[in-house]
């Protein structure tokens, strides 16, 4: 896929679609868990990143899906210039 936004674009994007709550409570609650690290002080996701995989499975989504999700996540504001 070839995608990365920033966490704020990919946390926004969840939340366009509805999903923010269910993809916090999916994540753990572990501060070693990669997932936790992501969720909570990543600069940029990608669609390789655990966090991605994790939103991914959690919703069903197939690679398609992925892609127009990160479309759409690129288009919200807070991006950030490491990500492009």
């Amino acid at each position: 896929m070839g995608s990365k936004v920033s966490r704020q674009q990919f946390l926004s994007a969840a939340a366009a679609n509805g999903n923010a709550e269910t993809f916090f409570q999916a994540v753990s609650a572990d501060k070693a868990d990669p997932n936790w690290i992501q969720y909570n002080s990543a600069v940029c996701i990608s669609n390789t990143d655990s966090l991605a995989s994790l939103y991914q499975v959690l919703f069903g989504l197939d690679d398609m899906n992925m892609i127009e999700f990160f479309q759409q996540a690129a288009k919200l504001p807070g991006g950030n210039k490491s990500c492009n």
